[in-house]
């Protein structure tokens, strides 16, 4: 079952996702620039409590902050820089405990060409076929969301954790790891340089 919510999650609610290890994220925008697009929808996914939809308001929803920021509880992305920029600029917020399964899947592909979509990993990995249809590029701030866009959205998180263990297995035995993690730790800076300006500083 998917429940939706506004403006922020109930405490009850946080409670039960901060039982989880392992808590999945992804987020609706209305278009692709962090700059001018605003964010609409975060999707959380956690084993302790199933999913929710977090329609986004005018306010700072405070508990879904907190469980960005807590370090205790790692979160899972799928791209995570795209997510992450959102949600700074709409909410200043200091992400702690990142993991990112499109950058997992680089460090397993290598050199070796490979898609890391969402939907090709899905499939490849798991055998999961994610239809995207219209959703996708639906109008996720519509006063009342579409069956088809709640689906939608519920679909692609709540397989980032299966994604996630599946692609760590093949991280550790690549002796990964370390590699991995600095990846991902270095994410919340990265999504810094953009906000100021500055992207790739280490580029010549």
């Amino acid at each position: 079952m998917t429940t939706i919510f506004s403006d922020d999650i109930p405490a009850t609610v946080l409670a039960a996702l901060k039982n989880s290890p392992l808590v999945a994220c992804d987020t609706e925008t209305s278009g692709l620039d962090w700059l001018t697009d605003r964010l609409e929808l975060c999707q959380i996914f956690a084993p302790t409590y199933g999913t929710l939809l977090l329609r986004v308001g005018d306010t700072r929803p405070t508990n879904l902050i907190g469980l960005i920021q807590d370090p205790r509880i790692k979160k899972v992305f799928h791209h995570a820089p795209f997510d992450l920029a959102f949600m700074r600029r709409a909410w200043q917020v200091e992400p702690r405990n990142i993991v990112c399964t499109k950058i997992a899947s680089k460090l397993v592909a290598g050199n070796r060409a490979q898609e890391h979509s969402l939907q090709s990993l899905l499939e490849s990995r798991l055998g999961i076929n994610l239809r995207k249809g219209a959703a996708r590029t639906s109008d996720w701030g519509a006063v009342l969301l579409a069956p088809e866009q709640v689906e939608y959205a519920a679909g692609d998180v709540k397989h980032l954790i299966p994604l996630y263990e599946s692609l760590l297995t093949d991280i550790k035995a690549g002796d990964l790891q370390d590699l991995y993690n600095q990846c991902c730790e270095f994410l919340t800076t990265r999504c810094k340089l953009d906000q100021l300006g500055l992207g790739d500083i280490f580029s010549y």
